[in-house]
């Protein structure tokens, strides 16, 4: 499974970068509003890290002005990128267009079986699918996404799963469950899911043994 940061400040991109384990970055258009970094910009420093996946939110509508943006980011590293569509029907027609041009070609906020299916049949490779809408919509993930992937074995489709958004380490750990190609979190969930007190009570009971050990050997 892969391990893939979403994020918008350079400083957590380069803090992942050094643990090893993140695979790539998502990086996504609202927060950089927050951060007041333009977007291009972000992007262009993000491909100085070494990740494999450099995730990008489109902004155009039309499938002539989508396939542009693809085409303009693809010049950037070729074999990095991952252009993240909305689902819409013009983001269909622009990822049939694309689809032999070796970009990496995904496919957002599909929450249906057929929005899913219809995004891999029209050429995406990858499917973040957010918790986001199925719990607030009372929506079945696991249904949803066994069934997904028994449909890809069908069609013989390499096409990888993401899942992201979850609110908590425990739904995180069941999205991982789940048999998910990858997981998609912020820093802060990043942080949360490397934690556990069951770790940190076998490194205090570690810790206190090596202490008595010592206090042995001095006596």
């Amino acid at each position: 499974m892969r391990f893939i940061l979403k994020t918008a400040r350079e400083q957590e991109m380069e803090k992942a970068a050094r643990f090893g384990f993140v695979d790539g970055v998502v990086i996504p258009r609202n927060e950089t509003d927050r951060t007041g970094r333009h977007y291009d910009s972000l992007v262009r420093s993000s491909l100085n890290y070494p990740f494999s996946i450099i995730g990008l939110e489109l902004r155009e509508l039309s499938s002539e002005r989508l396939v542009k943006e693809v085409e303009a980011y693809q010049k950037l590293d070729p074999e990095r990128i991952t252009a993240l569509f909305p689902m819409t029907l013009a983001s269909l027609a622009a990822m049939n267009h694309l689809k032999s041009s070796g970009v990496q070609l995904g496919i957002s906020h599909a929450v249906t079986i057929v929005q899913l299916l219809a995004a891999v049949r029209a050429g995406a490779n990858v499917l973040p699918i957010s918790m986001r809408p199925f719990r607030n919509y009372g929506l079945d993930i696991v249904g949803t996404v066994s069934a997904l992937q028994t449909h890809l074995r069908k069609l013989e489709s390499d096409c990888s799963i993401w899942l992201e958004d979850a609110i908590s380490a425990k739904e995180a750990n069941e999205m991982a469950a789940f048999g998910a190609d990858g997981l998609v979190f912020t820093w802060d969930m990043l942080q949360e899911l490397l934690y556990h007190p069951a770790t940190d009570q076998e490194i205090e009971r570690m810790l206190t043994s090596w202490a008595r050990e010592d206090r042995s050997e001095r006596s």
